[in-house]
């Protein structure tokens, strides 16, 4: 049995470090997620890979800062939709001084298409910064 992390959501391509639950199988986490960072319990940290074949997708929030516009959620849209990813959750904020703040859940495959989405992103005109949202 193996779960993957809610605390720190690593995909395929993220290097990532194995932890024995009682009674759960093993939940994976990236490296340096603070949970593991903080884990007493080194004995049951076990390392893990990636399978070499992808067979899901995942679910990965990412936080996108830009200078407010018509049409900047189209073409945040467009860009997803060009790259074949999904967007399962979306949320936008403007602030008094026109600067919005996208956070949205993507449906991605591996840390290599999450960089190529966000790299895309960030050529986006009037877009400030684009990363991943741990929490």
């Amino acid at each position: 049995m193996v779960r993957f992390g809610k605390c720190c959501h690593p995909i395929p391509g993220d290097p990532i470090i194995g932890f024995i639950t009682r009674g759960k199988g093993v939940t994976v986490h990236l490296k340096n997620c603070q949970t593991i960072l903080g884990e007493r319990e080194t004995a049951r940290l076990i390392e893990v890979e990636w399978e070499s074949q992808v067979q899901q997708t995942y679910p990965i929030s990412i936080r996108l800062e830009a200078y407010d516009r018509t049409g900047l959620l189209s073409d945040i849209s467009q860009v997803v939709a060009d790259n074949r990813v999904n967007i399962v959750a979306a949320n936008v904020a403007v602030t008094p001084d026109r600067t919005a703040t996208v956070r949205a859940t993507l449906e991605v495959a591996s840390v290599a298409q999450l960089a190529r989405v966000m790299s895309r992103l960030e050529q986006l005109k009037d877009v400030i910064s684009v990363q991943r949202d741990l929490g």
